[in-house]
């Protein structure tokens, strides 16, 4: 079987940044082409994922706004996605995983299904581009974001995302070594960083923030985040990638996820668990699946009960926390699971 993966034009695969897609993606194509899959992926020509490879932008697009700050410029995507779904008439199957081509699909002749990476319920303008197309076959990550999808879009399944590949054969820090927390994410309220200063300092442990600041952000991060930060027990590292995003999730006491949103899934949390750090979390979206209670971290329903869960969470056995999130989030599952719905798809058209 001949599978095409489609992803945005915004990033490698893998990225080299912070990133979740992009993993996912590679690590599902390394393991259904060790399966015996024909696989290529429509990325852009300077990723390095292995299999075949499509492109149209031989590198990422960057686009500068009038102040000079980078950005995307959607028409990009409309390019990508035109240009890959000409280069899926060569499969026999399409994997999707950009809202961008999802207009494109219904017509085309190849089946395709599409991964709903960031859809959340919150009416933006990607879930309205999922919720407009609804017959095109899409596929949940967590069950709760199956349950905020319409009744009209037709779901094939759930499959939760793989873990990605660098992460599978860290090894687990053993004990809870250094008291401090980490914020891992985008610097946006909707991921809470705000909560997650203010919680560690209740408990008193000291806290890194880390992760991409846009611009349209920086006026939060201003008001709600900088007052908040001394350079010293708290402080904000900017964007990580690749081993020092590895480190800083095994070095960290515990991982803190305090959404405001209905977070699809929570990748972060599960790489940080994969490496024995337990993940403190409210009780929203994905988290409430990917986190086993009192096995691989603490979830609780008010921020308020966030100091005392971080020292509850901290106390967690670290070697069983990697091992049972390897275990969960093993990249082989999603890649079967994925391989079962290609042929349903096959046989169904």
């Amino acid at each position: 079987m001949r599978v095409l993966h489609i992803l945005g034009p915004h990033h490698e695969v893998p990225t080299i940044g912070y990133g979740g897609t992009e993993r996912v993606v590679e690590a599902l194509v390394t393991h259904q082409i060790a399966a015996g899959l024909d696989v290529g992926t429509f990325t852009v020509g300077s990723s390095r994922v292995p299999g075949r490879r499509h492109w149209h932008f031989p590198q990422t697009p960057q686009r500068l706004d009038e102040q000079g700050h980078s950005h995307w410029d959607f028409t990009d995507d409309v390019v990508h996605v035109a240009k890959a779904m000409a280069a899926a008439r060569d499969y026999d199957v399409v994997h999707n995983h950009t809202e961008f081509a999802l207009p494109l699909l219904g017509p085309h002749p190849v089946p395709a299904l599409t991964t709903l990476h960031s859809y959340s319920g919150s009416g933006g303008s990607l879930d309205r581009l999922v919720e407009a197309f609804p017959d095109t076959p899409g596929v949940a990550i967590s069950a709760s974001q199956r349950a905020l999808l319409p009744p009209a879009n037709q779901v094939m399944a759930t499959v939760h995302n793989p873990l990605p590949l660098e992460m599978c054969d860290v090894p687990a820090r053993i004990g809870p070594g250094a008291p401090t927390v980490v914020f891992l994410g985008y610097v946006s309220r909707y991921k809470g960083p705000d909560i997650a200063v203010r919680a560690a300092a209740a408990a008193g442990r000291p806290v890194i923030v880390a992760g991409p600041l846009s611009p349209s952000n920086r006026p939060f991060f201003d008001h709600d985040i900088a007052p908040l930060l001394d350079g010293d027990r708290s402080r904000w590292i900017g964007e990580v990638g690749g081993q020092d995003k590895t480190d800083l999730l095994r070095n960290a006491a515990v991982l803190l996820c305090p959404v405001r949103w209905n977070e699809p899934f929570g990748l972060t949390a599960v790489e940080a668990m994969a490496v024995g750090t337990p993940v403190v979390a409210l009780r929203r979206g994905g988290l409430a699946e990917t986190v086993e209670d009192d096995i691989t971290g603490v979830l609780v329903d008010d921020p308020d009960d966030l100091p005392a869960a971080i020292d509850r969470a901290a106390a967690l056995d670290r070697e069983q926390c990697a091992r049972r999130a390897r275990q969960r989030f093993a990249p082989e599952h999603a890649a079967a699971a994925y391989q079962r719905l290609y042929t349903d798809l096959v046989e169904r058209d």
